[in-house]
């Protein structure tokens, strides 16, 4: 599933951003000790401003990284759902395929951490009834093409009068 591969990347990204942060918060401690030895031995303002700068540049960087380890955690906790969400429907998949339904609807969903994904179903009564609990069923996709991609969405509540429009448009 394409969402599950993009937030495996967005996390290596992260991970990369933290590194450099931390990389960059070494290099800056290393800095402002250079500058306290400096201004101990030279008492001159210009280096302790200095210094005063430099640590507030440590702070800064400090509550960047806390802020990069915050998201890593939370997009940890959403890979671990949208694998948890994967899982569960391609097990569902495989039951239902064995059983001879054909899923050739597909629908937007979605999710309770804010995402949106697409699944293909048999209807939209079937969708509502295999939905987890925090899933809400967003708008159904027409036009989409064998993999779910392309295509207009409708939101739910519009979707009859969109069919009897194109049943008009189609005779």
């Amino acid at each position: 599933m394409a969402t599950v591969e993009k937030l495996e990347g967005d996390l290596a990204d992260l991970g990369v951003r933290l590194e450099a942060a931390r990389a960059d918060r070494i290099a800056k401690i290393q800095h402002a000790r250079k500058l306290a030895a400096q201004a101990e031995a030279t008492k001159d303002n210009k280096v302790i401003h200095a210094q005063a700068s430099a640590n507030r540049a440590i702070e800064t960087v400090s509550r960047r990284i806390l802020g990069l380890e915050q998201e890593i955690a939370d997009m940890k906790r959403r890979l671990d759902l949208a694998r948890a969400q994967q899982a569960g429907i391609a097990s569902r998949l495989a039951a239902e395929a064995s059983a001879g339904v054909i899923h050739d609807k597909v629908f937007e969903v979605a999710t309770p951490d804010g995402r949106v994904v697409r699944h293909k179903h048999s209807s939209f009564d079937a969708l509502c009834a295999s939905l987890q609990a925090g899933y809400w069923i967003r708008a159904q996709v027409f036009g989409a093409d064998a993999d779910g991609q392309g295509g207009f969405s409708v939101a739910t509540g519009q979707r009859e009068a969109v069919l009897k429009a194109v049943a008009e448009i189609e005779g």
